[in-house]
């Protein structure tokens, strides 16, 4: 839900054949809402799932993060860039598990665009790996070591 960002996600879906093949769900704080948010905001995001998957058959979901997001700057005060990447990455692998656990067959992809300008005309798209009790092992991070404002 960014504008800066509206013709790199663009280029990327085109490049990925996504581009008019697919239902756009486009909200502030996006995968962190299944992660932390209320059971309203949870609930509101999962029907957007159910309705996708109900009357267009989707098969998987994909879900965006970028860097420089306001609703993590306005959250967290990161002490680096790893820092930031490594808490969209473990809010992207709890909202993975939330959504798997409500759609079992559906796929889960994580992308982190990793912004290199504040203007968004510069970033490099990094998938994340799919969930296992691996990756879920050996990311463990905890938020509350992470400063908050």
């Amino acid at each position: 839900m960014d504008f800066r960002l509206q013709k790199l996600i663009k280029k990327y879906m085109l490049a990925k054949n996504l581009w008019g093949d697919c239902d756009v769900v486009s909200l502030a704080g996006a995968a962190k809402i299944l992660a932390d948010g209320n059971d309203q905001e949870k609930n509101f995001l999962l029907r957007q799932i159910r309705i996708s998957l109900e009357k267009h058959n989707i098969s998987q979901i994909i879900f965006m993060h970028h860097t420089r997001c306001g609703a993590y700057a306005s959250e967290y005060e990161f002490a680096g860039h790893q820092e930031e990447i490594a808490c969209h990455a473990f809010d992207l692998a709890q909202a993975e598990a939330l959504v798997k656990s409500h759609f079992p067959a559906l796929a889960v992809r994580k992308v982190l665009m990793v912004m290199e300008d504040d203007r968004g005309e510069r970033a490099k798209f990094i998938t994340l790996p799919p969930q296992t009790d691996k990756f879920i092992f050996n990311f463990r991070l905890d938020t509350s070591l992470i400063p908050r404002k």
